[in-house]
């Protein structure tokens, strides 16, 4: 059982026998020069896809594809053809592979059934009832044999009761342990005590905190009790917890491998140079642009971090100088985390729609949440599930005080007006618009000139369109302080600063206005607003200062005199009669 069996084919002539395995196309000879090609061919073809298969490679495409691919292209290279396959994925697979296939990664044992769950979410956990607790701790028990019951049972009900929650912060704890203490546990079999190790058990979430210092057992525990059947939460978490655990073991295997591999790397002098940073890694911890120039994933991760987050790019161009390609998605896929790479999809989906429905997109006001809106449409109904709000297109404000009105007749109110004028303005003195391309900017650290992802350039101060540094002061002068021979912009300003003067102009600038404008309504109307005055408060009534008393020498025992005569007028804060203090 388990060999293989061979056949044999010779024949009179000189040529060598020829072997084949069961079951694979044999040669037969013919006049016909045509029938030996065809037969060659089917031969080829059967050992590729066998190849494929043997080698699990592509263990799920059909080999009619495989043969197309062979006469389409006339290659009969195993590598060649896997090129082919790797370069389009979406190559017609069988059916039987398709069902075989496994939903994860993780390696689950018979009858299992994958926990998506998080019972690690000390939030989302709830009370659990008395034998759900009861079979929980049995199993700590035989987990941790070397801690005492009473510790196990005091870590299960400060946490609900969940299995997996209190397995991981114990073994987190003695992970610690083996860390830092002594992991060889020679000190354990002490009988001091004083002496015996010991874990720092501690959980956190949020305002929620645990600490408690568990002992070693002297011994072991020996017997535990064990179930046939369990609970059906006990029996999910413990599922969950083997699969995290499993988890888990493989990301320290791959760190473990990744290591190893540098270590080789390193050894062979082969280590790769990043085009950003110049720093040396291995091929694994590379990535590269469309035109094959190598970077390091850190410098990546940086830099699209900055590009999209930053400057709100929405196109990553190679940093290699010079070189116009950009990174390939399955690139960015594997290197940037989720939620760059969400914020990426974003910008790129919003200048796609923005290039081809500009005049149909809208923001909402309160989130700034894009969506679509037809242009006849004047509500505007926020479909961010945070958010739902409905407002006007044309003047922003909430729906419920436009109702009936036009954008005319509710800006007439001067609480509204002033309120939209305020928001508006104080915004725009935050955010910088950019002269050519109109993208707001925002300034929270380096000097004044200001860069767009357009290209072009502009003060930070003034908001003029600059190109060089010839349109700031040149001049020596201390920090902060104003140029004596020019009137030119200075290069280095707090941010801070200039957006908090720009908006108490705008304050005082529109409190002017206000007031300008109720003096003409007024004026206009017949009717005089008199100016609201709050009544001052009379001052409060002098009160004189106790009079000083002198402390009593209550210490000296010889003093046979009165010191609370009767009638004595004493402030209430003086503190009880002599007859309460202790005499020695």
């Amino acid at each position: 059982a388990g060999q293989k069996e061979f056949i044999t084919i010779s024949d009179d002539s000189d040529e060598e026998p020829v072997t084949f395995l069961p079951g694979s196309p044999v040669l037969v000879p013919d006049d016909g020069d045509d029938d030996d090609v065809s037969i060659l061919e089917d031969r080829d073809i059967s050992s590729v896809s066998l190849s494929l298969l043997q080698l699990d490679l592509l263990p799920d495409v059909q080999e009619a594809y495989v043969a197309e691919l062979i006469l389409r292209n006339n290659v009969k290279d195993l590598n060649v053809i896997c090129n082919l396959l790797l370069e389009n994925p979406e190559y017609p697979r069988r059916e039987a592979a398709a069902a075989t296939a496994a939903p994860t990664s993780i390696l689950l044992e018979s009858g299992d059934v994958q926990v998506t769950e998080d019972l690690f979410d000390y939030a989302k956990l709830s009370t659990v009832g008395p034998m759900v607790i009861m079979q929980a701790a049995d199993l700590l028990m035989a987990d941790f044999r070397m801690l005492s019951c009473q510790d196990i049972k005091w870590a299960l009900n400060a946490l609900k009761g969940h299995y997996a929650i209190t397995r991981k912060a114990l073994c987190e704890a003695l992970k610690k342990w083996q860390e830092s203490g002594d992991p060889s546990g020679k000190r354990r079999r002490s009988r001091t005590s004083s002496e015996r190790c010991y874990i720092d058990f501690h959980f956190e979430h949020g305002s929620y905190k645990l600490d408690r210092r568990m002992y070693f057992l002297e011994n072991d525990r020996r017997y535990c009790r064990t179930y046939n059947n369990l609970e059906g939460s006990v029996q999910k978490e413990l599922t969950f917890y083997q699969q995290k655990a499993k988890e888990w073991a493989e990301h320290e295997d791959f760190l473990l491998a990744l290591q190893v591999n540098e270590d080789e790397y390193k050894k062979d002098g082969q280590l790769i140079e990043c085009g950003c940073c110049y720093g040396e890694f291995a091929f694994e911890k590379m990535t590269q642009c469309s035109d094959g120039h190598l970077f390091c994933k850190e410098c990546l991760v940086k830099y699209a971090q900055e590009a999209v987050f930053g400057s709100g790019k929405s196109e990553l161009s190679c940093m290699e100088d010079g070189c116009p390609c950009s990174y390939p998605m399955c690139e960015l896929q594997k290197v940037l985390p989720d939620n760059i790479l969400c914020k990426y999809n974003e910008r790129q989906a919003e200048e796609a729609v923005a290039a081809t429905c500009a005049d149909e997109l809208v923001r909402c006001p309160f989130c700034n949440f894009p969506a679509l809106l037809d242009k006849d449409m004047s509500l505007f109904s926020c479909p961010n599930p945070r958010c739902r709000k409905e407002s006007c297109r044309k003047c922003h404000v909430q729906w419920k005080q436009h109702v009936g009105k036009t954008c005319e007749q509710v800006l007439e109110r001067d609480e509204i007006r002033m309120r939209v004028l305020f928001e508006e303005r104080m915004t725009a003195a935050r955010v910088r618009k950019c002269v050519k391309c109109g993208t707001g900017l925002v300034k929270s650290e380096g000097c004044n000139r200001m860069s767009c992802r357009c290209g072009s350039f502009m003060c930070y101060l003034c908001r003029e369109p600059i190109t060089g540094y010839n349109h700031f002061c040149q001049h020596a002068r201390s920090p902060g302080a104003p140029c004596r021979h020019c009137r030119k912009c200075s290069l280095w300003t707090d941010p801070t600063q200039d957006d908090e003067r720009i908006i108490q102009e705008i304050q005082k600038e529109g409190e002017a206005e206000l007031s300008k404008k109720c003096a003409g309504q007024s004026e206009g109307r017949g009717r005089i607003y008199h100016p609201i005055i709050i009544p001052r408060l009379p001052p409060a009534p002098y009160v004189p200062p106790l009079q000083h008393v002198p402390p009593l020498n209550n210490n000296n025992n010889n003093n046979q005199h009165n010191h609370n005569p009767p009638f004595m007028d004493l402030p209430m804060h003086y503190g009880p009669p002599p007859h309460y203090y202790r005499r020695y």
